[in-house]
């Protein structure tokens, strides 16, 4: 929670910065939202309404300002389940080797934009109720819910739920 000019706002994020000609690099990672389907080529651009203009921070009548970005392009190729269980390992190995929040959470993000049923497991794993609260659940919990086969880890959660009560 932020406050600003004595109300409260909560947001994904907060900066600021002066308008210009130059163009600017956002990066958005798709993932967080959408999982791509099908193979393809597929082209995106975002519009925001969420870009405001100040005089200055005291200015309590910010006028909107809507942008949209350029259109990028992407190819989505699907992954075999063999890549995908090979991928897992490696991430899987990396994170057990991992000392710092940094390399935990890019780690689990990788793991969390696979949407197989290795990776389903893998994640299900991680996401036992047991152990150390961890930096990096936010992708676990990401990676549950982009999930192809999402029966799946309903299975897989209600299980762990099932033992942890047992216990």
């Amino acid at each position: 929670m932020n406050i600003l000019n004595g109300r409260r706002f909560s947001r994904d994020y907060f900066t600021v910065q002066k308008l210009s000609s130059t163009p600017t690099r956002v990066e958005v990672v798709l993932n967080y939202r959408v999982r791509f389907e099908q193979p393809g080529r597929y082209k995106v651009s975002i519009r925001t309404h969420r870009v405001t203009q100040r005089k200055d921070l005291n200015d309590r009548a910010p006028r909107a300002i809507t942008l949209t970005t350029n259109e990028v392009s992407f190819d989505v190729q699907p992954m075999s389940d063999g890549d995908e269980a090979k991928e897992v390992q490696r991430l899987s190995t990396a994170l057990d080797a991992a000392h710092d929040w940094q390399s935990e959470e890019k780690l689990t993000q990788e793991l969390a934009f696979l949407v197989g049923d290795t990776s389903a497991r893998e994640r299900c794993g991680a996401f036992s109720f047991s152990g150390p609260i961890r930096n990096y659940y936010q992708n676990i919990d990401l990676g549950l819910y982009i999930s192809r086969n999402r029966a799946l880890v309903f299975q897989l959660l209600e299980a762990a739920c099932a033992m942890r009560a047992s216990q």
